[in-house]
């Protein structure tokens, strides 16, 4: 199996469970445990690229936060990992208990060698059905062509598979590696590197979906919501705000609102399908005060 775990106010958690690997505003450990392969993201720098907290919670399975200083940035993180509906374990360098009523979420506590243990058996998102790769970063490779770096998100990609971008341009799968290991396929959760055949670098870009069936760029989307009770927001026609949904990021306005339903017009396109999550982000804190499910989406 493959894991993914967001760390947040904990890079020591990081380097315990894997070898330091690329960054691209999240810091990637990988490693492994018990034969399961484990990934870490860990923002690498929160106060300068928020939306790394974000971004690093909807690809994960689990979430740690540090407790080292159970200040107001601790609480920050504990509202988000809580409105994303993942499961929460807390160091035990700190007490955070005063807290921690009123989140309702289950949280738990893991000393920083327990983390991995901790975390296997977390159902994974998503289905096996089909293939989608969320891709975080581009570039090219002398004798290789084009390579992109990224989560699968649903199903599983294989060598030779046929992929379309949001683009609508068709690519070849020539190979994959995972942890720097050639490997014939890759199942949702895994950390993938494919050399693809069909497209320069500067067509693809972070944010980019690869799948069986071309995930459409859109600008407007009707989602169901879920807001923290801390952040006292009135959602009103007009009002904007940070928008988060896997690697992309955008700004986005409140074209209607009506309770646990809300209608989003977003500054450019990105590519997003019904039952995406995002997250939005306000200027004051908690910055992350809602988490929605996309239930449609419109160009």
């Amino acid at each position: 199996m493959n894991y993914i775990i967001s760390v947040l106010l904990a890079e020591d958690v990081a380097q315990q469970i894997g070898k330091r690997g690329s960054e691209n505003g999240l810091v990637y450990y990988n490693g492994t445990y018990r034969d399961n392969r484990v990934v870490a993201l860990a923002p690498s720098s929160i106060q300068d690229k928020f939306y790394a907290v974000p971004e690093s919670i909807l690809l994960s399975d689990a979430v740690v936060i540090g407790t080292s200083s159970v200040d107001k940035l601790f609480a920050e993180m504990l509202v988000a990992a809580s409105l994303s509906g993942r499961k929460v374990l807390l160091t035990r360098d700190g007490d955070a208990s005063a807290m921690l009523n009123g989140l309702g979420t289950e949280i738990d506590y893991s000393d920083k060698f327990e983390v991995a243990e901790k975390v296997l058996g977390v159902a994974k998102r998503g289905t096996w059905e089909g293939c989608r790769v969320d891709v975080d970063k581009v570039f090219p490779v002398t004798g290789v062509g084009t390579v992109a770096l990224g989560f699968v998100t649903k199903g599983k990609v294989s060598v030779h598979d046929k992929l379309m971008l949001p683009s609508g341009a068709e690519v070849s799968v020539k190979s994959i590696q995972s942890n720097d290991v050639d490997v014939e396929s890759a199942g949702i959760g895994t950390r993938v590197g494919l050399a693809l055949k069909g497209v320069k670098p500067e067509d693809v870009r972070k944010g980019d979906i690869l799948s069986k069936a071309a995930v459409i760029p859109i600008t407007s989307l009707a989602a169901s919501m879920r807001y923290t009770g801390i952040a006292k927001e009135e959602i009103e026609e007009g009002s904007a705000y940070g928008f988060v949904s896997n690697f992309s990021y955008t700004n986005a306005a409140v074209t209607s609102s009506s309770g646990a339903e809300l209608a989003l017009r977003l500054e450019r396109q990105i590519p997003i399908e019904a039952g995406d999550e995002f997250m939005l982000i306000r200027r004051r804190g908690p910055r992350v005060f809602a988490h929605g499910t996309v239930k449609s989406a419109d160009q």
